[in-house]
């Protein structure tokens, strides 16, 4: 059947998802998160010694970035140590914040709030630094220009060898919201103008993007307008080559998640959830001749649902973890392994005291002898949970983190 490669008012076949049960958890919408009783001084400069289940051999840091409509805030724990926290004057955040290393940095950009048209913020941290994050600071959206980059929801970062790809959703009204890029690199924010897709023909969607990197590819998952999935790729040499329908695939406007794998046969993995059911889908990319291959969707779990987005790790052996907020609103993972039947694990709960969450948890990959670290948001702080060996250890609660909206973790 023909398709807009944007993905756009078009009529595409969307399977029936058949899973949905009576005994499912009740659909919330977790982008309607709020502020519950936020602290406007927010975390301040303060320590608190964690749990040592939070870093149980010692080796390796954890940091934290999130905040609320009225404050921002970071957090760090070095190899098991105190956590140390710091607030960002003037800053506020309106979604999921994305958080990567850099070399021997970390790297984070969020929106300020409230969400929608807003103006996108990034911070560097620098181990030793004084201080180690630097202030906030707007993105600027075209060369020679004071205008600052403005988005829709959370954005999307990815590392290219020395440089780091930034995707996401503008701020166009009215709808279509287009896709947009841009790179930081030898330390400095390029502007944010180029069009995912290309000029002609730019990538647009009802949700923000994903993004991931493999060699020296860069790959843009996102919902289309029509109800199709597609992924788009770009690299340094050759510019964008256009999206690629996933066939078989169907979304509404939750936005998908996008991964790397290593050391299997795959190369990508991407979550993606049904229309209305919000049931959680996923296929898996494998390289060869030409672009390579998508498989068949597959559906992750029987049980498995979000109604927003998901947040995924990998794994060893080409593996793979995924934590999300089910439809309860409570915190679920689950764990992938290509050679298992079936791949993924049934959904567990990966903290089984939480209390309603207002954003989803994330997760990311181990350190301290550990083989992922997620983090969930509740009302008494950020807690961080450990998995190892298919295992999610208590909570650890991090001190001075109370009354956040939004939180994003990050291991280096």
């Amino acid at each position: 059947m023909p398709h807009d490669a944007r993905g756009h008012d078009v009529t595409q076949p969307v399977r029936d998802a058949g899973r949905e049960s009576a005994a499912r958890e009740a659909s919330i919408d977790a982008s309607s998160s709020h502020d519950t009783g936020s602290d406007a001084r927010g975390p301040a400069d303060v320590t608190t010694t964690p749990d040592a289940s939070a870093c149980p051999n010692g080796n390796g840091s954890i940091a934290i970035l999130g905040g609320t409509s009225t404050l921002a805030f970071a957090t760090v724990s070095k190899n098991g140590a105190a956590w140390v926290a710091e607030s960002f004057a003037g800053a506020s955040v309106g979604a999921r914040p994305a958080l990567v290393e850099l070399g021997t940095q970390l790297l984070g950009v969020f929106p300020k709030s409230p969400s929608g048209n807003d103006v996108i913020l990034s911070t560097v941290y620098t181990p030793g630094g004084a201080p180690p994050w630097s202030a906030p600071a707007a993105i600027p959206a075209l060369a020679g220009s004071d205008a600052s980059a403005t988005e829709t929801g959370a954005a999307a970062l990815a590392v290219l060898g020395a440089s780091l790809e930034l995707v996401y959703e503008g701020t166009n009204n009215p709808p279509p919201t287009y896709f947009y890029h841009g790179v930081y690199s030898a330390g400095a924010w390029g502007p944010a103008s180029d069009k995912v897709g290309g000029s002609v023909t730019q990538d647009f969607g009802p949700s923000a993007p994903a993004a991931a990197v493999v060699g020296t590819t860069l790959y843009v998952a996102y919902d289309g307008g029509n109800g199709g999935l597609y992924v788009d790729t770009w690299s340094p040499a050759g510019g964008w080559t256009g999206a690629t329908a996933i066939a078989g695939a169907a979304v509404g406007s939750v936005p998908p998640a996008l991964l790397p794998l290593s050391g299997g046969s795959a190369d990508l993995l991407l979550v993606f959830a049904l229309p209305t059911t919000n049931d959680l889908d996923y296929v898996v990319h494998t390289p060869g001749a030409g672009a390579g291959t998508w498989s068949s969707p597959a559906p992750v779990n029987a049980n498995a649902l979000s109604p927003a987005a998901v947040s995924l790790s990998p794994l060893a052996g080409g593996g793979a973890v995924v934590v999300y907020g089910g439809g309860n609103s409570l915190p679920y993972g689950s764990t992938y392994d290509p050679s298992a039947t079936p791949a993924w694990t049934p959904p567990v709960s990966i903290d089984p005291t939480s209390h309603a969450l207002p954003s989803a948890p994330t997760v990311a990959g181990g350190v301290c002898g550990v083989d992922a670290v997620a983090a969930i948001v509740q009302s008494a702080g950020v807690e961080i949970v450990t998995l190892k060996a298919g295992v999610w250890a208590p909570p650890v609660l991090v001190g001075g983190t109370a009354s956040m909206t939004y939180a994003t973790v990050a291991t280096f």
